[in-house]
């Protein structure tokens, strides 16, 4: 007991207590005869819709996070490319001047890790290769961070070009970041190909209204492509859940009791 999660213990008693009350309902129409038996009937029907309507809303919703926190995962993966790809990381031996250098972001990989929508028994490799991801970016980035300090403090432009040459030259951390990059993005296209699917559409109108790395692929990455893990609209199966639930809660009304009593009455008079 102490090693199921506590959301795991109460759908297991909330299941367990509808499959009680469902069994017992049926227990109870097998009793009855004649109109009597309209009531165990509607109310063995309205738990059985309600639990199906609760259980189906829970797995597509769990699936709609996944999928959402892939695909925002696969945007900002190739806004990174284009941002390691562009002219402030290209090797210059003329650079003179201190550069203020674009960053890595994060913001979706954070999302998809912390939100938990990657729970599924398979997304264990692929929350590790993100955590991996994430560390290696932000260290990069805290790189950068010192890199600037570095050359906007000297005056001496040879000092700026060996810090430039330091961090962009082939076998230098630059390189072992687009390495992993490429890794991570090679592995959502064998694993998951519906991320990496969704993602060529917007790649192709970026290389086609704008040169890669402009500033817009960072904005879009953090801005305009959140992980939306909360205030989804209510589907089918949510709305049938609570359907199922009203009319559960309308039958166990007096005036519902009233009218089932005096069916009964009627029927045993016929008798």
């Amino acid at each position: 007991m102490n090693g199921l999660p506590r959301s795991s213990v109460i759908a297991a008693a909330t299941v367990g207590s509808v499959l009680v009350s469902f069994l017992l309902s049926v227990a109870w129409l097998a009793s009855m005869t004649g109109v009597a038996r309209l009531e165990p009937a509607t109310q063995a029907l309205g738990l059985l819709g309600g639990l199906a309507g609760v259980m189906a809303e829970r797995r597509v919703a769990a699936r709609e996070r996944r999928a959402s926190a892939l695909r925002a995962v696969a945007y900002e993966l190739r806004d990174n490319v284009a941002v390691l790809n562009g002219p402030q990381f290209t090797p210059d031996p003329r650079r003179s001047r201190p550069t203020v250098y674009r960053r890595l972001t994060l913001s979706a990989v954070d999302a998809a890790v912390v939100s938990g929508a990657l729970a599924d028994r398979g997304d264990a490799e692929l929350v590790r290769r993100l955590h991996e991801w994430r560390d290696l970016a932000a260290g990069f980035n805290r790189r950068l961070e010192i890199t600037e300090v570095c050359t906007f403090m000297t005056t001496r432009p040879a000092e700026i070009a060996e810090f430039a040459w330091a961090l962009s030259r082939p076998d230098g951390y630059l390189a072992e970041i687009g390495e992993r990059l490429r890794e991570l993005r090679a592995f959502l296209t064998v694993h998951h190909p519906a991320a990496a699917a969704s993602d060529a559409v917007p790649a192709a109108a970026s290389a086609a209204g704008r040169p890669a790395g402009s500033p817009t692929d960072a904005g879009q990455a953090a801005g305009s492509r959140p992980v939306p893990v909360a205030g989804r609209p209510a589907g089918p199966a949510t709305a049938a859940g609570w359907g199922a639930a009203a009319a559960l809660v309308w039958l166990r009304t007096p005036r519902w009791s009233r009218v089932s009593r005096r069916l009964v009455r009627r029927a045993a008079g016929r008798g």
